[in-house]
């Protein structure tokens, strides 16, 4: 809880930077609460699933968070 109190609102940042060719580079996510001076930050750019999100995301997809966890998270990739 040093960073983020979980208990406790917090804002949450997500960005799909692209490349020269509008492709998408990456996937960064900033954690940030008020009162706490450390956010923290997440890039996923080694994404098996890269090419086929970014299509999707040029079609006009919109993607959407959720919070939440479970042991096996593969079948959100269709596996």
């Amino acid at each position: 809880a040093e960073c983020i109190d979980t208990t406790k609102p917090f804002q949450v940042a997500v960005s799909f930077p692209v490349g020269a060719e509008e492709r998408l580079e990456a996937m960064e996510v900033v954690l940030s609460q008020t009162g706490h001076s450390c956010p923290l930050h997440l890039r996923i750019a080694e994404y098996a699933g890269m090419a086929e999100l970014s299509r999707a995301l040029a079609a006009g997809m919109t993607p959407v968070i959720s919070y939440w966890s479970a042991d096996d998270m593969t079948w959100m990739d269709g596996q």
